[in-house]
């Protein structure tokens, strides 16, 4: 039962993304899919600035506790940190980028 839930969660969260990811095979951008966009559309990470993902985070991990939905663990927790503030929006563009 758990593992046809699990299934349906995964399935879900890929049709959640509308848009393309950046770095869309990292393990970030797989939790970041699966754990957050299994619940709703996952933003696009250049949305917001990292200082703004650190509070969306937080204001989740609490919504998540509240609907009785397993918070982030400290390693996903990490990976979709690091994974949405090197996408961010005022995350350093690499040189030779347009900007």
């Amino acid at each position: 039962m758990f593992r046809s839930v699990l299934i349906a969660v995964i399935l879900v969260a890929a049709s959640a993304c509308t848009h393309e990811l950046p770095d869309p095979q990292s393990a970030g951008a797989e939790v970041y899919r699966v754990r957050c966009g299994g619940c709703h559309q996952a933003y696009a990470p250049g949305t917001l600035t990292a200082a703004m993902w650190d509070v969306q985070l937080d204001r989740m991990q609490s919504i998540m506790a509240k609907a009785g939905v397993n918070p982030l663990t400290e390693q996903e927790r990490y990976l979709v940190t690091s994974y949405l503030k090197a996408h961010g929006a005022d995350a350093p563009q690499p040189s030779g980028a347009a900007g």
